[in-house]
């Protein structure tokens, strides 16, 4: 896989797309999910988690899991992941804000604020960034108005609402509990072969809406895969779905008599009616 030469050609938009996900993709910078509106408190446990733009992962670390395991179809999600994460260490609430256009979109990506934390980037992620800086000529905008970043959710204030360390003293509380955090661990795959690479148990899987884009009766197969490697009472966040009546909510309300699965409702940020829903099965 030659990620540099393929994002290229995904910033350049010369990239013909075959399948729904590729392994070099359109990435997402924040989450479009109200995850302040369903994560529970995961004091102690050993999380797995759709990588996508991280926030799984660094609302799971502020919610208390101990250890948070990702994975993606995705690469380029690591590298937005590790991106994030080298900016909550080393930038302030402020400049943090600024770099990834909460304050004003037109800043965001500014080259000066990427050379005051890019030393800190592991060696594969900088590497990536400085070489699509250097086709950017630098321009912080131009990537983000390229293929390689998904404009789909952009909304600041949804944004800050929707993940816990938008609260300065929450986003001060995660500086410190990252710089203690070793590498995490990325498994770069397919959902449907995840079940293949998992080596331990978890307490709690997050596999935000993948279901959306997945075969009803073959994604409940996969359910049951991955539940085998959940400790006892574990519980995966299996289907998040976004408001209204869906043929995907219709199918999942049926597994509700089962005692394993439960629904939970989840208020929506734009106007807080509870209409988002997040599906749980239950080991």
């Amino acid at each position: 896989m030659d990620i540099l030469s393929t994002s290229e050609k995904l910033y350049y938009g010369q990239t013909s797309h075959k399948n729904r996900f590729e392994s070099i993709d359109t990435a997402y910078l924040f989450t479009n999910e109200n995850i302040n509106g369903y994560m529970p408190s995961l004091e102690g446990q050993n999380v797995l988690a759709v990588g996508s733009c991280g926030d799984h992962y660094f609302n799971a670390r502020l919610n208390g899991a101990s250890k948070v395991d990702l994975f993606d179809i995705n690469y380029l999600s690591k590298f937005i992941i590790c991106l994030k994460k080298a900016g909550f260490e080393h930038l302030d609430y402020d400049t943090f804000c600024i770099f990834f256009g909460l304050y004003n979109i037109y800043n965001i990506f500014d080259y000066d604020i990427f050379n005051k934390f890019s030393k800190y980037l592991d060696d594969e992620t900088s590497t990536y960034w400085k070489h699509i800086y250097e086709i950017a000529k630098n321009r912080g905008y131009s990537i983000y108005e390229s293929e390689l970043i998904s404009k789909f959710h952009h909304q600041a204030e949804e944004i800050m609402k929707s993940n816990r360390y938008f609260a300065e003293s929450e986003f001060l509380r995660l500086k410190k509990l990252l710089s203690e955090t070793s590498e995490i661990k990325f498994f770069h795959t397919d959902i449907n072969d995840l079940p293949y690479l998992i080596r331990e148990k978890y307490d709690s899987m997050f596999l935000s809406n993948i279901s959306t884009y997945q075969n009803n009766t073959r994604f409940i197969k996969l359910l049951k895969a991955l539940a085998k490697s959940l400790y006892e009472n574990g519980e995966i966040y299996f289907a998040y779905i976004y408001g209204g009546i869906s043929e995907k909510a219709s199918f999942y309300d049926k597994l509700l008599c089962s005692s394993h699965y439960r629904k939970e409702l989840v208020p929506s940020i734009q106007n807080n009616d509870l209409n988002h829903k997040v599906y749980v099965y239950k080991k």
